[in-house]
């Protein structure tokens, strides 16, 4: 007789187009259905990313509190009663209901992951989170750099912590011509130097950083074009900032696109100016795409960066070193195209999305076989 499968909730904010979004859907739809049956609960709202799942005939369902305390955890605790669920996984974001709920529903098994450090770090959002581990079975961190910080600043027991990174999927970034029909359609010459950033237009994302760096590439290259994809808060305070430094014309924000792959392929260099970063699912996507990266030497971008072989690591903070490393990739494109063939291996070995899939299953099975089913 087969083994039953186990069955795991997955516990998120929403299914937002985001990149610890995007990464989750991409995992969740690649379990190796004979072994694993998933469910997503969202305690905000389902977001455009959750029709990929349901397509698939992987269940998606708004939880929200009513605004009582702890109202959030009951509701969760009963749909996890009812399904007998033998893993709960939640996410950053749902740090305290998930757990709360697992345990008062009697799940074996309580995973969570976190994408990154907290923004703003307070004493209170750490004090919350090595509360709530007592609670889990195991924590996954998406690079070595967070692992420590929850270790070493949070206080989670070591034991309790492993690192999972991100990962795509290197076969769906091959180019298939998608460069020049980009180009076309948002009206760009074919020579036309263009650097991208692929973020949410938030604080910790640092877009100033980037235009104040732009702004002096421009000088020496006053053709060069800069793509900034992604919406958010500060949208309108860094229109206002492109035309302080006088490069209204040379900047476009394109808004949340559905198009992310088509739009790196058509950049000559993919930047990211963070503060903070766990493992940025958009520079691993550059890399699949072969192209060449500039970004700050923050969290995992150390680890998924090899500075000088795949792209340039550069200071936060420090406009002139990343103004420095954009126009030295811009003047060599035999340099560029030898860091993306690169950076499009690296993928391929070390973060790879099969692999990433495979460890958390292993990691379910594992803590399953070790506690017993239901």
């Amino acid at each position: 007789m087969n083994e039953r499968k186990l069955r795991v909730a997955h516990v998120l904010v929403a299914l937002g187009v985001g990149g610890m979004e995007k990464v989750v859907v991409d995992i969740i739809r690649r379990f190796d259905r004979a072994r694993v049956r998933s469910s997503v609960y969202c305690v905000w709202k389902k977001g455009s990313l959750a029709e990929k799942l349901e397509k698939e005939g992987i269940p998606v369902e708004v939880v929200q509190s009513n605004g009582f305390p702890l109202n959030l955890a009951w509701q969760l605790a009963r749909r996890f009663r009812q399904h007998r669920y033998d893993v709960v996984h939640s996410y950053s974001g749902v740090y305290r209901d998930a757990a709360l709920a697992a345990r008062a529903a009697g799940v074996p098994v309580i995973v969570h992951t976190d994408q990154g450090k907290f923004y703003p770090d307070s004493r209170w959002s750490r004090i919350n989170h090595r509360i709530c581990s007592v609670l889990r079975d195991q924590v996954t961190a998406v690079s070595d750099e967070l692992k420590e910080f929850l270790v070493g600043e949070v206080g989670i027991p070591e034991r309790k912590v492993i690192r999972i990174y991100n990962g795509v999927d290197p076969r769906e970034h091959a180019s298939n011509g998608a460069r020049d029909q980009t180009r076309q359609a948002l009206g760009i010459g074919a020579d036309t130097p263009v650097i991208g950033i692929v973020a949410r237009l938030s604080e910790v994302k640092n877009h100033p950083l980037l235009f104040h760096a732009f702004s002096l590439v421009c000088k020496e290259c006053p053709r060069a074009l800069l793509l900034v994809v992604g919406d958010g808060k500060k949208r309108t305070s860094l229109e206002s900032l492109a035309g302080k430094l006088g490069i209204t014309d040379r900047v476009r924000f394109l808004g949340t696109r559905r198009d992310v792959k088509e739009l790196l392929h058509c950049m000559d260099i993919v930047c990211l100016s963070s503060r903070s970063e766990g493992l940025s699912l958009t520079l691993a996507e550059a890399m699949a795409s072969a192209k060449p990266v500039v970004a700050t030497a923050v969290g995992g971008n150390t680890e998924l960066i090899r500075d000088g072989i795949d792209g340039r690591l550069v200071s936060p903070e420090h406009e002139e070193e990343m103004a420095d490393a954009l126009r030295e990739l811009l003047g060599e494109k035999e340099k560029r195209e030898q860091m993306g063939r690169h950076a499009r291996e690296r993928i391929r070995e070390e973060f790879n999305l099969e692999t990433i899939v495979k460890e958390y299953e292993n990691v379910y099975l594992k803590l399953s076989g070790n506690k017993g089913r239901r």
